[in-house]
């Protein structure tokens, strides 16, 4: 038996052959959609809704239909959705037909198709928890056969809407040998990419470098998908009850589920393909945001009557804040601000996926990624835009008295609040070359002596666990290795006491790739060791829930990103730094990818490098 998916249209194979004896087989198509599902309070979170979950939210079920040797099932959204309950208590009702939305009525369809196999009745049945219905086929002597599930379905209308310019799916018939072939050779091409690979004999290296290419694996299997692979399991989610028993809920549920999307965890998901050459893959991620931009800049336009793309934390399919982090307004309160102690001002995440788009446009000398520009320029705007506001709000200037631009109310992530020029958003457009106006000095602080970089200028509270004072290094890179200033940025890994006290290497905590990027080759090797440990499952790349759901994608990434700066980066002038914070006694062999469409293949032998950049011998140039 013989499964996999086709790499260029939604089409799922299952072939099945005998080698002499003919044999009765039962095929079934099992669902726990056939019947309508109350979602309750406890299952809230599988939804947009979240603790907002109206007492009348269902699960619809699916249209299943059977005859013969075929399967119809189809799912289509009600025309009222979250999006227009979250348009409603996000005070947007003026602007509303104007707003991108690509869930109200969509059709989703599948056709299971087996020859060979006849069609004989339903029954029913439980698994972890939840009930199913089946719809069983029976073939009495099989010999071989090749069972299809299409899933080319595609509503134009609503990527016409967004002016989405992905082509629309064709609906010839695919030979299974054909698309078995062609399927093989994507994946054989993938994996001639890129690699990070050990010959030393250390179980806890192979384990390392073996999930870093399970990781990797993952995220391949989403490279045409229309939407992203999400932080909390991406394509992988399994019965609740195996993240925890309590949850005896269905399938659809995951924590942080339904369309919501938490930038802070994705561009963990999505930074290790830029080093990896997976450049492909990355474009969902693009593409997405690129669909929400029009959204984006009407509710700026809408709340603050400027411009700009107002891209906020908790981001929904349709571009707009999810509906219960968005919070309870009263009157006075900025509408256009989510009244959340944790996500409140936070707007430069989406600035991460920009410069994904900038790191990789070297490889497309074509136009082909043009059309991202326009994200680009107006989420930079925004900052110029909305800070003037803010100032002019207040009555004061809206620079400060070196001509500089006033960050406030900001913050560093989701932790330093109501923040006064946070690092994290000053190193953000300072390398993203922000031109309207001057930008602030990083802020820097003194801990035992010792110069550090600060988390903002001033802030009010601490609300959660992250390190914006190191994202000048990672993933702003203006800090590290062969780079002006390395003592600040390891004082400020190694003395300040928030992040020596938040140091871990649970979820979408990043204290691995600093201390990489950093070259601190112990700290680096046993971050990364455990990191890029097994998870608790039989797919030793699922890890566990983490601060979110399982398998764990935030770690799975952050975990890549580590690997990938132990063994490579670049300084200030994009030249390679090779090993930078890996051990001597390991031996490695990678091909990675730098800035300047550059291809960086190295090798680390008994403690002698040799290497090539774009196939060209420099390893007499090596120290």
């Amino acid at each position: 038996m013989q499964l996999w998916a086709d790499v260029e249209q939604p089409v799922l194979f299952v072939a099945v052959s005998q080698q002499h004896t003919k044999r009765r087989a039962l095929l079934s198509y099992e669902s726990w959609r056939y019947r309508d599902r109350p979602v309750t309070k406890a299952e809230c979170q599988q939804c947009s809704y979240k603790w907002l979950v109206p007492k009348d939210c269902m699960t619809f079920a699916d249209s299943i239909e059977a005859e013969d040797y075929r399967l119809t099932f189809n799912h289509k959204n009600r025309q009222q959705t979250v999006f227009d309950y979250t348009v409603q208590r996000e005070h947007l009702t003026a602007i509303k037909d104007s707003l991108y939305n690509p869930i109200g009525g969509l059709l989703m369809k599948g056709v299971m198709s087996a020859p060979g196999f006849r069609y004989t009745g339903t029954s029913t049945g439980e698994y972890a928890g939840t009930d199913y219905k089946a719809w069983n086929f029976v073939c009495d002597d099989l010999l071989s056969s090749c069972v299809q599930i299409d899933l080319r379905y595609l509503n134009h209308r609503l990527y016409e809407q967004a002016g989405d310019t992905v082509a629309p799916y064709t609906f010839a018939d695919l030979r299974p040998d054909d698309s078995r072939r062609r399927s093989a050779n994507w994946w054989y091409t993938y994996w001639q990419r890129s690699w990070i690979v050990s010959d030393t004999p250390d179980d806890s290296l192979q384990t390392m470098l073996r999930n870093y290419e399970l990781m990797r694996y993952m995220l391949g299997c989403n490279a045409r998908g229309q939407w992203p692979t999400k932080f909390n399991g991406g394509l992988f989610t399994f019965d609740p009850v195996y993240v925890d028993s309590a949850m005896t809920f269905t399938p659809d549920y995951r924590k942080w589920g339904g369309g919501t999307m938490t930038a802070q965890n994705q561009r963990l998901v999505y930074w290790p393909m830029v080093k990896s050459g997976d450049w492909d893959v990355l474009l969902p991620q693009l593409d997405t945001y690129l669909r929400l931009l029009p959204n984006a800049v009407r509710r700026s336009r809408h709340y603050w009557g400027h411009g700009g793309a107002s891209f906020t934390e908790q981001l929904e399919n349709f571009g707009l804040p999810n509906p219960a982090e968005y919070g309870k307004h009263k009157e006075g309160d900025d509408l256009g601000v989510e009244k959340n102690k944790w996500l409140e001002y936070e707007w430069d995440t989406a600035l991460e996926f920009c410069n994904m788009y900038r790191d990789i446009l070297p490889w497309y000398p074509d136009t082909t990624l043009f059309k991202y520009n326009a994200l680009v320029e107006e989420t930079m705007r925004f900052f110029h835009d909305h800070y003037e506001w803010e100032a002019k709000k207040r009555g004061e200037e809206p620079l400060d008295s070196n001509y500089n631009l006033i960050i406030w109310p900001g913050s560093g992530c989701e932790t330093y609040k109501m923040a006064r020029n946070p690092a994290s958003t000053i190193a953000a457009l300072k390398a993203m070359g922000y031109e309207f106006d001057g930008i602030p000095d990083i802020p820097l602080c003194v801990i035992d002596g010792d110069t550090c970089i600060a988390p903002a200028e001033s802030w009010q509270r601490i609300q959660n666990t992250e390190v914006p004072q190191l994202y000048p290094v990672f993933p702003w890179r203006i800090y590290g290795m062969g780079r002006p200033h390395l003592d600040i940025a390891r004082n400020t890994y190694l003395k300040d006491p928030h992040a020596q006290q938040m140091r871990r290497t649970k979820g979408w905590k990043q204290d691995n790739i600093w201390a990489a990027c950093l070259g601190l080759t112990d700290e680096a090797r046993r971050l990364n060791l455990e990191k890029l440990a097994d998870g608790p499952y039989r797919f030793p790349a699922f890890w566990d829930a983490g601060f979110d759901w399982a398998p764990d994608h935030n770690r799975g990434g952050a975990g890549m990103i580590g690997l990938q700066e132990m063994v490579l980066q670049e300084d200030e002038d994009h030249n390679p730094i090779l090993f930078p914070a890996w051990p001597r006694q390991w031996d490695c062999s990678f091909c990675l990818y730098i800035s300047g469409r550059q291809c960086v293949e190295a090798t680390i032998k008994n403690g002698t490098v040799t290497y090539t950049v774009d196939g060209v011998d420099y390893s007499d140039d090596n120290e």
